[in-house]
């Protein structure tokens, strides 16, 4: 959980789900209010080994192991949807 425990980490993953992304990408798709803020949660997911830079650095893509926690989140927001149909 600590790995994708953060500021948008989830929702980078989720949007990394549907396509490689450059940096104004990803920030026009989430609505990040700071760039500082962004860049920060790809390095961490990078360094945690979710995400990889492009060769050139400029484009960011899913690895293996961020395409497997794609399932498991997934899984959460169907679960958040149900709970929150039900008013529980």
């Amino acid at each position: 959980m600590q790995t994708i425990r953060g500021e948008w980490k989830a929702s980078i993953l989720m949007a990394l789900s549907e396509a490689e992304s450059d940096i104004p990408a990803l920030q026009g798709r989430l609505a990040v209010a700071d760039r500082r803020v962004l860049v920060r949660a790809l390095r961490e997911l990078e360094k945690d080994r979710l995400v990889e830079r492009s060769a050139g650095g400029t484009r960011y893509s899913l690895t293996s192991d961020g395409s497997q926690i794609i399932e498991i989140l997934g899984d959460i927001a169907r679960w958040q949807r149900a709970r929150s149909k039900t008013g529980t």
